[in-house]
């Protein structure tokens, strides 16, 4: 935390030194508070950068660029964003579908719906939040979820379906007060 407070503090000027460090730094630590710093600076010069990055071969660099990404706020993020909703590692598919909200990409409401789905808990819950956070349509869309409740119990342990149905009425149910 301390280096990323650090190179955040040098702000714009510093990008092109921060994203050389975030792409070749041999240690870890500094590569991610590189991309934290990153996307705190806020430099949109910096979103080619960080979308390489969550194509990185490593996933926590992955997830700590898609996280970097919606801190810019710049819809352009969108193509990396939907390319990690299809992500191996949950935990960036779960970062993406977090990111889609925080960025207003409405266009990928089919993505987060069929993410509604996903075996990954986490993914399901960012995926229902950002699909709140998309105002009307996403909300649409948790709703019909919600309505296609599976007819048993034990049919929703693995079924997207059932998946989908449960977390779309957990969600609503917190944030509108409906029973789920």
């Amino acid at each position: 935390p301390m280096l990323s407070d650090i190179l955040r503090r040098f702000g714009e000027p510093a990008v092109p030194f921060v994203a050389r460090l975030a792409r070749t730094a041999t240690a870890m630590q500094v590569r991610l508070a590189a991309i934290t710093a990153l996307g705190h600076i806020g430099s949109l010069s910096a979103l080619d950068d960080l979308s390489t990055l969550s194509r990185d071969a490593a996933p926590a660099l992955r997830v700590r660029a898609l996280e970097a990404l919606a801190r810019l706020g710049d819809p352009r993020a969108a193509a990396p964003v939907r390319a990690a909703l299809s992500d191996p590692e949950g935990r960036v598919r779960a970062a993406a579908a977090q990111g889609a909200g925080l960025l207003g990409l409405r266009a990928l409401l089919p993505e987060l719906a069929e993410a509604l789905g996903d075996p990954d808990w986490d993914v399901r819950y960012r995926a229902a939040g950002a699909l709140y956070a998309l105002g009307a349509p996403g909300i649409a869309v948790l709703r019909a979820a919600a309505a296609a409740a599976p007819a048993t119990e034990s049919s929703a342990e693995q079924d997207p379906e059932a998946l989908a149905a449960e977390m779309a009425a957990e969600l609503l149910a917190e944030k509108e007060g409906v029973s789920a």
